[in-house]
């Protein structure tokens, strides 16, 4: 993000994060504008990216998934414009492409299903990330990589083998 001129504390240079004023599209702005945005660090940032990126725009429920709690969120959202709407079960169908090809979907689209199928199952974004492009890009299991994680919990871990087909 953008910077004042050090000021000194102790004998130290600290950089202070100055604050900006105008609004700005979260689903076109580039990583250096949500850095600037309050409450936002680099993860979360690099998370809105990603998240761009892999799954599609950016609605409210996405600023959870990516692990923004309710507090920040509401600092955000008023710095923030262009949030897509949030599908809630029931409500707004979508409807489903029915492919006969589907089970000869590119990488990248088993990639972005299984991601999606991880994060509404509250995998958070990184470790759906991770798994969902290992179960996909190395045919090999990733059974050991999902024992071995020491962040997640028991339940994501049986969530996350089961989605991925390890038994």
């Amino acid at each position: 993000g953008k910077s004042s001129p050090p000021s000194i504390d102790y004998g130290r240079p600290v950089c202070v994060k100055t604050e900006r004023t105008e609004r700005i599209d979260i689903n076109s702005s580039s990583y250096d504008d949500i850095l600037d945005l309050p409450e936002m660090d680099k993860v979360r940032a690099r998370r809105i990216i990603l998240y761009r990126e892999k799954i599609g725009p950016i609605s409210d429920e996405a600023l959870f998934r990516i692990g923004m709690k309710g507090e920040e969120v509401a600092m955000v959202k008023h710095r923030i414009y262009g949030l897509e709407e949030d599908i809630i079960p029931g409500r707004n169908k979508q409807k489903k492409n029915f492919s006969p090809k589907r089970w000869k979907s590119s990488p990248e689209t088993r990639i972005k299903r299984l991601f999606r199928k991880m994060l509404t199952r509250g995998i958070k974004a990184d470790m759906a990330l991770k798994f969902s492009e290992g179960a996909v890009k190395r045919k090999r299991s990733i059974a050991d990589e999902i024992n071995r994680d020491g962040e997640l919990t028991d339940k994501e871990k049986a969530i996350i083998r089961r989605l991925c087909g390890i038994r």
